[in-house]
């Protein structure tokens, strides 16, 4: 990747970082919420309550092994690995293959 689109996507995913930190998850937050109802698609997920405030439960996109994934501070993952893999050099890779050293 050329170093104009990495320091693009650095500067993207700051202000995505930053603009999620910007919303207050005050005492009694999910009380004035109404949460959609919420139905998952195939090679998807449903966690409950896993919103940036914990109120509604969201759908998650289960990656394969080799799919591009990140692990950033913010707001909740709109994706992960799907079960037995794990985020390794920005890829999904099965989890026995890491090293335990």
């Amino acid at each position: 990747m050329e170093l104009k689109k990495v320091i693009e996507f650095i500067l993207i995913a700051c202000a995505w970082i930053q603009s999620s930190e910007a919303i207050e998850c005050t005492p009694n937050f999910c009380e004035k919420i109404q949460c959609p109802v919420v139905k998952c698609g195939p090679h998807q997920m449903l966690r409950r309550k896993s919103d940036l405030c914990g109120c509604c439960d969201v759908c998650t996109v289960l990656l394969g092994i080799g799919q591009p994934c990140m692990s950033l501070r913010g707001p909740p993952a709109t994706a992960q690995c799907e079960k037995y893999l794990v985020c390794m050099h920005r890829r999904c890779i099965p989890m026995y293959r890491v090293s335990h050293s």
